[in-house]
């Protein structure tokens, strides 16, 4: 998965974007800039990444992701969303990523957000925690609440508490 930034993002923005891509396996940061869409998906393409996701945040707006699906020639907006609330961000450098991230959730709500975020991200979703590994737990505390460990101890990544996901109405427009 490639991570970068909306086209004006704020400094959570980027800060979230550079968190994630040291807690997602195979994923990449890319600083935006004034790359329009296309060039943005064009450098998936060129890195072999299929989905790009892109954490949207300014002075006007709460944070949250957009998704863009890149095919072999073109790219398409996912009709996917997630805003978010309260984000924790960890600070954190971890170079050394496990290749593989579980999605482990606790009670209907959360399980439902983990399967639906499992697909965008090409992850599994687990029945137990594992002993090991990156595991993203979504648990139910006072709305969705989303952190990144390593087990057995080690929490990474940033925590975010989810305050909508789901699919973008059909006649909401797509915007950058």
């Amino acid at each position: 998965m490639l991570i970068t930034t909306s086209r004006r993002p704020g400094r959570l923005a980027r800060a979230i974007g550079r968190e994630f891509a040291t807690v997602i396996p195979k994923s990449d940061y890319l600083p935006r800039g004034s790359k329009p869409v296309e060039r943005v998906a064009a450098a998936a393409r060129s890195r072999g990444q299929k989905t790009v996701l892109i954490v949207e945040s300014s002075s006007r707006r709460a944070p949250g992701f957009r998704f863009i699906e890149v095919g072999n020639v073109g790219w398409r907006w996912l009709d996917a969303m997630v805003e978010l609330g309260e984000v924790k961000l960890r600070r954190g450098n971890r170079r050394d990523r496990s290749k593989d991230l579980k999605i482990y959730s606790e009670g209907k709500t959360p399980r439902e957000f983990a399967e639906w975020i499992g697909k965008l991200f090409g992850a599994a979703t687990v029945e137990k925690l594992p002993a090991a590994g990156v595991v993203v737990l979504v648990t139910s505390d006072d709305g969705i609440g989303v952190r990144f460990k390593v087990f057995p101890n080690d929490i990474v990544g940033p925590a975010f508490r989810v305050t909508a996901f789901g699919n973008l109405p059909k006649d909401k427009p797509a915007t950058e």
